[in-house]
């Protein structure tokens, strides 16, 4: 399993085009155009990564050492110092099923309702977010500070993304009404006036308002 392998020449391509397009915008690099995004500079969000990083290594001794151990009795193999790229099924280890015991949390979730649920976990550290229809999403409290949705017209819908704070994006024009551009898209595809007349005449074909 070959690993530290050289980008593709495209992805090359990609990094530059995106260095070159944040420097355009008055940005070191790409990754300082998004820390921004942060209200961070680049220093001070790779000392937080650096924090974090220190703060949860323990962990991730303990975790490492427990699988190197785990993998080296599956494979029958010595216990390495460093778990070897050729074990790695992928980056998500997702070829280890059986490693650890499952744990079925379902019945536990199932014992309190969502807003329940909300109410335990929200003002915690706990990283979480209810899962909310489409009709909900847009009055929760998080996306309506975010302005995640806007409405146009009287149609609900997510907002432009990316944003920028020096390029503003807007909806430029309301969503299209049922059937608007059959015809356009029918012509293309070869139908004659006539046919179109025909389908008209039928009421196969034409705007509705819903």
């Amino acid at each position: 399993k070959e690993i530290g392998r050289k980008l593709k020449p495209g992805l090359t391509e990609l990094q530059t085009l995106r260095n070159q397009v944040a420097r355009e915008m008055g940005y070191s690099s790409f990754f300082a155009l998004q820390v921004a995004d942060y209200g961070m500079t680049v220093d001070e969000m790779m000392a937080l990564v650096d924090g974090m990083l220190a703060a949860v290594a323990p962990v991730y001794d303990g975790l490492h050492c427990f699988a190197k151990h785990s993998l080296a009795e599956r494979y029958k193999q010595p216990v390495p110092r460093l778990i070897p790229a050729h074990w790695l099924g992928n980056r998500w280890a997702q070829s280890w099923p059986g490693l650890v015991e499952g744990a079925n949390l379902e019945p536990f979730f199932k014992t309190k309702t969502r807003a329940e649920w909300c109410k335990i976990m929200e003002g915690s550290d706990i990283c979480f977010a209810p899962v909310l229809s489409m009709a909900e999403a847009p009055k929760h409290p998080h996306n309506q500070l975010r302005g995640t949705f806007v409405e146009v017209e009287g149609v609900v819908q997510p907002g432009p993304a990316p944003r920028f704070s020096r390029t503003p994006s807007k909806i430029q024009r309301p969503p299209a009404k049922p059937g608007e551009h059959t015809e356009e898209a029918l012509r293309e595809w070869g139908f004659s006036a006539g046919d179109l007349e025909k389908l008209r005449g039928a009421g196969a074909i034409g705007v509705r308002d819903k």
